[in-house]
């Protein structure tokens, strides 16, 4: 039996896809952050061969990435405020016949503010005024790392600033898959990574992982582009499955190699975002929304 819903009008169905959407990010988190049955997922990995040190750390990487995939909220608040009309008084106030709620240039005026605002909350913590370090980390918990909770920036300010970075210099399309890219596959890295990367070729970073991320990074791509793109597949899937490999692709090296100053929340959106864009434009896809 097929259920066919008849909207009001089409803001009434995009308001109902977005809280949708909002919906199912937040329970996949909610998920990996209340694992409790431990017992379980220890019996099923023990059949993988993987080791109990390499447990404990996939349930620390469940908790820290499970904040982390909140991050996909940008992608998809950005993807239906390009598409949201506001009403028709609010346009004439600005002289407008019509006005959506974000333009690019809005979006990223948005997530530069409250990059600045994440600076001043890192500022605080960082510099220890009136001993409010501790405070904080004891309040952040285990989304910060041992490293972060001594004085470096947490990763959120690196995120919001790539995030800017990526939104302000990108076509939409190019951009929402980045964000996407930075989300999902830095999850699957450090998962697969963490319980099955046993061949290192970068510090502490495994092949396993890598490879992991670039999978996980070509499906979510596909999988995004053909739900966002306007023309996605047109006139062949293959251009366009190449646009998306090669995002992928530097999303995955990039993770491999980042560390130090180079945080990969930084990095992979906006290098991302340019490797794809160019690709576009040398096979001339379109890339509207």
């Amino acid at each position: 039996m097929r259920i066919h819903i008849e909207w009001a009008s089409e803001h009434e169905r995009q308001i109902f896809s977005l809280f949708t959407a909002i919906a199912a990010v937040f329970l996949v988190c909610m998920a990996l952050v209340s694992v409790r049955k431990k017992g379980v997922f220890r019996a099923i990995f023990r059949l993988f061969g993987v080791g109990l040190s390499r447990f404990k750390k996939l349930l620390y990487e469940f908790r820290r990435k499970a904040f982390h995939l909140l991050g996909l909220l940008i992608p998809i608040i950005y993807y239906f405020g390009l598409h949201f009309r506001l009403p028709r008084f609010i346009a004439q106030i600005f002289g407008r016949q019509e006005l959506y709620l974000f333009t690019p240039g809005r979006a990223s005026l948005i997530i530069f503010i409250l990059f600045a605002l994440d600076a001043i909350f890192e500022a605080v913590r960082i510099s220890d005024i009136y001993g409010m370090r501790a405070v904080l980390n004891r309040w952040l918990g285990a989304l910060l790392r041992p490293s972060e909770q001594a004085g470096r920036p947490a990763g959120s300010l690196f995120f919001m600033l790539g995030v800017f970075l990526t939104l302000a210099l990108n076509p939409p399309l190019t951009a929402i898959l980045a964000c996407v890219f930075l989300t999902v596959g830095d999850f699957a890295a450090a998962a697969i990574g963490t319980v099955f990367g046993r061949t290192k070729i970068v510090g502490k970073k495994s092949l396993e992982g890598s490879l992991a991320c670039l999978v996980a990074c070509f499906m979510a791509g596909l999988g995004a582009a053909a739900f966002v793109g306007s023309s996605f597949g047109q006139p062949l899937l293959g251009p366009w499955a190449a646009m998306v490999l090669a995002g992928a692709a530097v999303t995955a090296v990039v993770e491999l190699f980042s560390g130090g100053l180079f945080d990969d929340n930084l990095t992979i959106p906006p290098l991302a975002a340019l490797g794809m864009t160019v690709v576009a434009r040398v096979l001339q896809l379109d890339l509207s929304l």
